[in-house]
Parts: structure tokens; C-alpha cells; sequence
């Protein structure tokens, strides 16, 4: 009686994984691609010059902004010709012992570095100049 019932059991086991087996075939066989021209039209798209990765254009509209920087920033953009410091600073009043920089700002050098027009030139204890916003004020 035991033996019958194990082999009723494993019988209906067997026939539920069969089932399961067929029904995930079928389930494959619905979403497989069954032409090879398929694959090569989706790689073609893929390919082409319509479809880029997100990667792609995020590096594209980097290097196009670093470039129309690089010619505003130079001028060339609206004059055609490189610019000088002397178009930079034209109309720029420094003050004495100021020097216009090349972005048309008026600099004074304190040490190794270049203070702007509302900073002051000072030594810390080391003796080394540094740019502080002037006494008094707060920045």
C-alpha cells in the first residue's frame, strides 16, 4: 500500500514537471527571435548614426560647450580676430598699481598670487602673502 502510494506520488510529480517543461517552452519560443535579419536590422540601428548611447551624447555636448567656451572666451567668435589685453580692457579703469589680467580684470600681484581690486595683499606669520578682504568688511 505504501509502495503504491510513493508511486502514485511520483508519477503525478513527474507529470507536473513535464507540464511546467512544456509550458516554458512555449513560453521561449514566443519571444525568440526567429529571423536573423531581425538581429542585423536592430544591430544596423544600433549602429547607425540616428541612435547614440546617452553616454555618447553626454560626452558630444561637453566637448560643444567646452568649444563655444574656448571661442567666447577668445573672442573669436564675434570679431574673427584673437583678441589682445588691450581689447579686454578697454573702457576697464584700474587702479594704481592694479594691472588688467586677460579676462579684463584688474589684478595686483601680492606674492604668487594676484589679488583682485577689493582685496588686500598680507604676510601670515610664515611670511607668505596672501589676498584678505579689507579690514573692517565683511565679504
Amino acid at each position: 500500500m505504501k509502495n503504491k502510494f510513493i508511486i502514485i506520488l511520483f508519477s503525478l510529480l513527474l507529470l507536473l514537471c513535464l507540464d511546467l517543461m512544456i509550458i516554458n517552452a512555449e513560453v521561449f519560443q514566443d519571444y525568440e527571435i526567429k529571423d536573423i535579419n531581425e538581429i542585423e536590422q536592430i544591430h544596423d540601428v544600433l549602429e547607425g548614426d540616428e541612435w547614440k548611447s546617452p553616454y555618447q551624447k553626454r560626452e558630444d555636448a561637453r566637448l560643444a560647450q567646452q568649444q563655444d567656451e574656448m571661442r567666447r572666451l577668445t573672442g573669436y567668435a564675434t570679431t574673427g580676430k584673437l583678441p589682445t589685453n588691450v581689447n579686454r580692457c578697454t573702457g576697464i579703469k584700474c587702479p594704481s598699481g592694479y594691472t588688467c589680467n586677460h579676462d579684463g580684470v584688474c589684478m595686483k600681484k601680492c606674492g604668487r598670487v594676484w589679488c583682485i581690486v577689493s582685496t588686500d595683499c598680507e604676510k601670515d606669520l610664515f611670511g607668505i602673502q596672501f589676498c584678505r578682504p579689507p579690514r573692517g568688511k565683511k565679504p
